[in-house]
């Protein structure tokens, strides 16, 4: 069942409005704050090692894992100064520019980097299982194949992938409309505008709370979803970065991620208001409520870390292929541009494990 009675938050820094991008997609946000906090460090017994800058687009329960390790002191204990940038749209700027080493959103991101002539890895896979498949509808629509309009995600986004997927799935002959503005998908459902929208659970919730929508598409019941979409995974949110900017960052990369690993055994064995407590000692979550993040937080763990944050070779191919769905038609599973070993790189996620 749906736990809808809380909505996802609202705000931003110095008054400004963070809409809630889910990192889910390789999309802009409208409007986000601007801000960095910076994780600390002291020297492990192996010595000091490079800071790392990480961009993600803005504080949304999507990105709660970095800010986690953040908070609880992770990136101290490992000994790695991780400086949190938020960037709005400006990811791919970020990276490319060399102002970040490590992005965070939808795995198409990298994707649309590498193929303007940057070879980027995916490093770490930290949303998946249809995290940007909820589905909510006008209140008089109740299944997907009554749908004739539909919002998402602009085309390479992962939500635009799911959309496509769904369409396919249920035989349906919905005409889907892209937008980066990120709240369309709700307010667009709401007003009557579109008949339904798929995105985050983040994203959709409010209008739900509010009365407007209702959810007809749970990706978390796998057995209520069609077989041919039940299959389907996708990179909703993963880490990455040129390979040219993490070469010389070995160790701190491999610090990183001893940190992130242990962020995730915490989110994973504590209650979701002790997470929410944690992340409100960050003044960039003081926008939201306890209750509020914490529903949000409860509604985004089915979705954490697959494969406890590895991409495994045997996936590869369905993700190009999904993202080949979702609007990236450059993308092939038979050139070796887009093959495995050209862009995902775990022995960083590996060397961390051990």
């Amino acid at each position: 069942m749906f736990s809808s009675q809380h909505s996802g938050g609202r705000g931003g820094r110095r008054g400004k409005r963070v809409i809630a991008v889910s990192a889910f997609m390789a999309i802009p946000v409208i409007v986000a704050a601007c801000g960095s906090n910076s994780g600390g460090s002291t020297p492990s017994a192996s010595g000091p090692v490079a800071p790392l800058v990480f961009a993600t687009t803005g504080v949304d329960s999507s990105q709660a894992l970095v800010y986690v390790a953040q908070e609880a002191g992770y990136y101290k204990e490992f000994g790695v100064d991780v400086k949190i940038n938020i960037v709005g749209s400006a990811i791919a700027t970020s990276i490319t520019s060399g102002q970040a080493d490590i992005g965070a959103s939808g795995g198409s991101q990298a994707f649309a980097i590498t193929n303007q002539g940057k070879p980027t890895k995916q490093l770490y896979w930290s949303l998946g299982n249809r995290a940007a498949g909820f589905v909510i509808a006008k209140p008089s629509i109740t299944s997907v194949n009554q749908c004739k309009t539909w919002i998402t995600s602009v085309p390479g986004g992962s939500a635009y992938g799911w959309a496509a997927a769904y369409k396919k799935a249920y035989n349906a002959t919905y005409d889907i409309t892209g937008s980066a503005d990120q709240t369309l998908g709700q307010n667009g459902v709401a007003t009557g505008q579109f008949d339904c929208s798929n995105n985050t659970f983040g994203q959709l919730n409010p209008s739900v709370v509010a009365g407007k929508t209702h959810f007809i598409v749970d990706p978390r019941d796998a057995n209520s979803l069609p077989a041919n979409v039940k299959a389907l995974n996708n990179l909703d949110t993963s880490y990455y970065a040129l390979t040219s900017a993490i070469q010389d960052k070995r160790e701190s990369l491999v610090r990183f991620f001893k940190a992130i690993n242990k962020a995730v055994n915490y989110m994973r064995t504590t209650p979701p208001d002790q997470i929410a407590a944690l992340l409100l000692q960050n003044t960039n979550w003081q926008t939201y409520t306890k209750d509020v993040l914490a529903a949000a937080l409860q509604n985004i763990m089915f979705a954490l870390a697959p494969n406890d944050g590895n991409i495994a070779s045997s996936q590869w191919n369905e993700i190009v292929t999904f993202n080949q769905g979702a609007g990236l038609t450059y993308l092939s599973t038979t050139d070796p541009k887009w093959s495995y070993e050209n862009n995902v790189d775990m022995s960083y996620l590996d060397a961390a494990k051990k």
